[in-house]
């Protein structure tokens, strides 16, 4: 086998690989909700997850199939969508816990347009990165023509308020120009900037410096601010290494709260102990391996910087998930992706996984087109 077959090859099997690694998430997530739930809602959630399962993987093979150029050709229209619907929001949304999130309709189907400014970030700073490659190492291209519409996004979500996502775009943008090569003088005074946002935050806002004094020291508040996180750490502390049994959780019954969504995790903790935590940690830790490589082997600028946003979107809001469960960051409501009830979450999860394999199929076949010529992304990051 030539090293063109072998380098076609393996990316085929990165890409299979990610879709068994998606597809354990899946099922692992099913059961897992429903054994969450089961004592409260009976089957209906899980009902309604395989409804939103059946949705995501339409949305993910129709992207599959076709080729990701026509998502760079509609990035900026893709992302003007997001933006409005998140000016929307404080028209036409709903309140839930104090916050502002959430289209509903008819108070059965809901959608929140902070998933799609997920994927529409990334598409549109893939189509930025790729538009304007020769010029991303100016201060004016390079960080402050981009930071306008994504300032303007970032500042629509903060405002409902949902800071936890605020901070994983914001995380995630920055990663993807300094990625297309913006200067890192930029992207170090970006995270000041963002470092400097939350502490005012914190500082001037009961609630989030409710939960920072929480989060230092659950036990002292653990009848407080910090409960939801306390709970956790009990689930965790009573599943030991081998846990106590599928469905034989104690404390999701009444005790821990958002325990299908959020705290998903602690139930997995409880249920099924230490061992299957760090197998799930395992399963998104090679999702992620096979994102990267895809990635790395993109035909194109903008289907290199979409895959690797794509996978750094998973495994951040995987890795913040996890953390805040375990309380080594405060919490932040978001979801573990694939795993954790939500439809919006999910449907936009598998969108972002359909991308991925798109990328990964051209790139096979560019392969095939080009013959055994370099491959064009592995001299991204030197451009």
């Amino acid at each position: 086998m030539s090293e063109f077959d072998a380098k076609s090859y393996s990316v085929k099997q990165a890409a299979y690989l990610l879709i068994l690694c998606v597809a354990l998430l899946l099922t692992f997530g099913s059961v897992m909700l429903y054994s969450a739930s089961m004592h409260n809602e009976g089957p209906y959630l899980l009902l309604k997850h395989i409804v939103w399962v059946t949705m995501g993987l339409a949305g993910a093979l129709f992207l599959a199939w076709k080729d990701y150029d026509w998502i760079k050709r509609n990035a900026v229209w893709i992302f003007l969508v997001a933006v409005i619907l998140l000016a929307l929001i404080f028209v036409f949304g709903s309140v839930r816990n104090h916050a502002r999130r959430w289209f509903v309709f008819k108070e059965i189907v809901s959608f929140q347009p902070s998933e799609l400014a997920k994927i529409a970030t990334i598409v549109f700073l893939a189509w930025y990165g790729e538009k304007y490659a020769n010029k991303m190492k100016t201060w004016s291209f390079g960080f402050l023509y981009p930071l306008v519409p994504i300032g303007i996004m970032l500042w629509l979500i903060l405002i409902e308020p949902d800071r936890g996502t605020t901070v994983l775009i914001g995380s995630l943008a920055g990663a993807l120009l300094l990625l297309a090569g913006s200067r890192w003088s930029g992207f170090l005074l970006l995270v000041g900037v963002g470092v400097v946002a939350l502490t005012v935050i914190f500082a001037t806002q009961e609630n989030p410096g409710n939960r920072l004094m929480a989060w230092l020291d659950p036990e002292k508040h653990k009848q407080g601010h910090a409960y939801q996180i306390w709970q956790s750490l009990l689930a965790f502390g009573s599943g030991g290494l081998d846990g106590l049994g599928l469905g034989n959780g104690r404390l999701k019954i009444n005790y821990l709260p958002e325990r299908q969504t959020d705290f998903i995790f602690a139930v997995i903790g409880e249920e099924l102990g230490m061992f299957c935590s760090i197998g799930v940690i395992f399963v998104f830790a090679v999702l992620v391996a096979c994102g990267l490589y895809i990635a790395w082997n993109a035909r194109d600028r903008f289907g290199f910087l979409a895959a690797s946003g794509i996978t750094f979107l998973i495994g951040m809001q995987a890795l913040i998930n996890m953390a805040v469960v375990t309380n080594l960051l405060p919490n932040k409501g978001l979801s573990l992706p694939f795993i954790s009830y939500g439809g919006s979450n999910l449907i936009f999860m598998m969108a972002g996984v359909g991308l991925l394999i798109s990328i990964a199929n051209h790139s096979v076949q560019s392969m095939r087109q080009r013959g055994p010529a370099p491959v064009e992304s592995q001299d991204l990051l030197r451009a």
